[in-house]
């Protein structure tokens, strides 16, 4: 895209532009006045630098002297943050304000703002929830047990909170934004409650808590190695669990021992079977005599009618003829070849049968191999069984340990909290309702809206000029059609007469087209590729210019005549020195009553007087019409409309009259309109 395109654009969608941008500003500042308000409330904590010591020798006499723990500002921040994250504080909350209740939202009295954002508030919400809605409704997936809306609210509870420290200070600030301010208040309120709780179960001294533990983990370990070790034992021999491994294994020997001797009995039956075909075979024409085994198979069969039927015809001719008469001898033959394929149909059939024999052993000796396998692993399930309640014992009783230990760490933790010195969090100011919104904010909105709008704006409009791939300027017809631009006419030609503003450029196409005549292009179709390009205007044009250039005659032939037009003589027209005449069994829409030939013949009959003929041919993809006429012509002339036709409808054309044998000379461009201030352009 170069710069004249760029400046095009603009000058054309100015007034797009302006009503998207001011479009977008308007829906800014409605969307910040109807769009449900965010509020923000927050409550702030003080954090003491604080040193912890254990001088405990009775329970701890290696540690007799004090073991300072001291942190920085941030890290110590960094630390309260999480402890106001966990799920301890979160659970406390969670659990004192009811959260997994829906929160009421009453419609407000009447209609005003607060209703339209009342509306948006239930709407938000609907859409959020309508996937779990649907899936629910469709019984893809259970409502969420209480359970699970319990973890869910923590999460969305941990999500809202607004945890971070203030620059350049010891003050951690916990905040929290929503649509209804005291919901927000109240839940701030309630964590700024738990936490200090928690930071002091934290942060207490470790004395007899860290005895138990040392104690506890060392049990958890236990418990988990065992836990480890059935787990593994399980999976390296394949047990689910003793009983259904004993069962399973048996249903398969049970499966595989009946299928064994079904396919066992397949074989003795198929051993019996060829074995009486090898019986028949051994005597003499065996295969030529029909027996029972032999006849189970249907191309057996077959071949024996065939040949019952060429025996009888050679008792019937030897009945007649002498053995030497050439058609006994072809009979003869016949039943030679015939009792040959008999023997080749049998042997093929033992083949195949012996074949499936092989597979049925082959299978047998797979079943028998995979048999044993079975009863391999079935042997050593009694030492399994032993183990593995072994393993269950051992679990059970490391699990008695650990809940004893746990239950003694416990007591620990009740008998410290009873000392609160180690809090060491001060809060400075409680969460308060808050009376002004945060969010839409319409200054906010407006700064950044103002000048991305426009932005915006050209966007779009370049995306819609960019789609729309039409003759835009004179340079577009030699660049897609591959011709000059033999005229630009900036009006919309809808009259008979040339427009002032048109003479010019039509007085140039004149001459180009009279420069064509003097090579012997004297026969010069107009057309267009769809209809309402003004192609007919544009030949009526070109007559006129023509024959007012000079002492010359034109003949203006129009295909758009009504039928009952055939061997009409050219007749004067308004102009001087122009005379129309209509094809012959021509009509707009109809096909071509006389071929190309003799069309051709009628063009070159009434042109005969004239300097130069100009045919008005309908549009070239629409009718065929102007596909015969371009076929009688020398040269074409393409009329395309600026902005309007399309260039791969154009191109389309073109082939059209390069298929028909007229030589496309150049294209016409109708209807441009200057966006561009004619003294912008000429320096573009």
């Amino acid at each position: 895209m170069g710069v004249w395109d760029i400046y095009f654009v603009l000058f054309k969608h100015k007034w797009r532009i302006i009503f998207y941008t001011v479009a977008i500003i308007l829906a800014l500042i409605l969307f910040s006045f109807c769009w449900p308000p965010t509020f923000q409330t927050s409550a702030k904590f003080l954090l003491e630098k604080t040193t912890s010591t254990i001088s405990d020798p009775a329970i701890f006499p290696q540690h007799t002297t004090s073991l300072l723990r001291s942190v920085t500002g941030q890290e110590e921040a960094n630390n309260e943050t999480q402890i106001i994250l966990s799920r301890p504080v979160l659970e406390a909350v969670v659990r004192q304000l009811n959260l997994i209740e829906p929160r009421p939202d009453p419609a407000p009295p009447g209609i005003g703002l607060s209703k339209i954002q009342w509306m948006l508030r239930r709407g938000i919400v609907f859409v959020k929830s309508l996937p779990r809605i649907t899936l629910e409704a469709l019984h893809i997936i259970k409502p969420a047990a209480p359970e699970r809306k319990f973890e869910k609210e923590i999460g969305a509870l941990r999500g809202r909170l607004l945890v971070h420290q203030i620059a350049d200070s010891d003050v951690l600030e916990i905040g929290m934004k929503g649509w209804f301010p005291d919901q927000i208040t109240k839940e701030v309120r309630a964590v700024a409650v738990e936490y200090p709780r928690y930071h002091l179960a934290v942060h207490q001294s470790p004395t007899t808590v860290a005895f138990f533990d040392d104690h506890l983990e060392d049990a958890r370990k236990q418990l988990s190695d065992l836990e480890q070790e059935l787990a593994d034992y399980r999976s390296d021999n394949g047990l689910i669990s003793m009983d259904k491994t004993e069962t399973t294994l048996l249903e398969k020997i049970e499966i595989l021992e009946r299928e064994r001797i079904n396919l066992r009995k397949e074989i003795l039956s198929l051993e019996t079977k060829l074995d009486r075909i090898r019986s028949v075979l051994r005597t003499k024409d065996g295969a030529l005599i029909p027996s029972p085994e032999i006849n189970n198979f249907d191309s057996v069969v077959k071949l024996h009618d065939e040949l019952l039927e060429k025996r009888l015809s050679l008792e019937g001719l030897l009945e007649r003829y002498t053995p030497e008469n050439p058609q006994v001898q072809a009979a003869r033959a016949d039943v030679e070849r015939t009792e040959a394929m008999v023997r080749n149909e049998v042997e093929r059939i033992v083949g195949l049968e012996e074949a499936q024999l092989a597979n049925w052993r082959a299978e047998d000796q797979a079943l028998a191999r995979t048999l044993t396998d079975l009863y391999e692993q079935q042997r050593p399930l009694p030492q399994h069984r032993l183990k593995v309640e072994q393993l269950d014992r051992n679990i059970r009783e490391a699990s008695g340990l650990y809940e004893a230990i746990l239950k003694k760490r416990a007591d620990s933790q009740l008998t410290l909290a009873q000392d609160a010195r180690m809090v060491k969090v001060g809060i400075l100011n409680q969460a308060m309702p808050p009376v002004d919104s945060v969010w839409p904010d319409l200054f906010m909105n407006l700064l950044v809206g103002v000048p991305l709008a426009p932005v915006v704006s050209l966007a779009v409009a370049f995306l819609v000029e960019s789609l729309r791939s039409t003759f835009k300027r004179e340079d577009d017809i030699p660049r897609v059609l591959g011709v000059p631009a033999l005229a630009v006419i900036e009006h919309k030609l809808t009259g008979k007469r040339i427009v002032e503003s048109a003479r010019e450029p039509i007085r140039r196409a004149a001459s180009i087209l009279l420069e064509q005549a003097s090579h012997g292009a004297r026969r010069v179709l107009v057309t267009s590729s769809i209809s309402g390009e003004g192609s007919a205007a544009v030949a009526s044009f070109l007559a006129e210019a023509i024959a007012a250039g000079g002492n010359r005659k034109v003949l203006l032939v129009t295909g758009h005549a009504t039928r009952g037009a055939d061997g009409a003589a050219p007749q004067e027209s308004g102009v001087p020195g122009v005379s129309t005449v209509a094809a012959p069994g021509t009509a707009a829409g109809d096909n071509v009553v006389l071929t190309r030939d003799e069309l051709k013949g009628w063009v070159d009959g009434v042109s005969r007087n004239f300097d130069l003929t100009i045919v008005d041919a309908p549009p070239v993809l629409e009718s065929s019409v102007a596909h015969a006429l371009a076929g009688a012509c020398d040269v074409a002339v393409l009329v395309v409309a600026a902005e309007s036709t399309g260039q791969t409808v154009a191109d389309r054309a073109r082939m059209r009259i390069k298929e028909a044998g007229a030589e496309l000379v150049g294209g016409v461009l109708t209807g441009y309109e200057r966006y561009i201030p004619a003294s912008l352009e000429q320096r573009l």
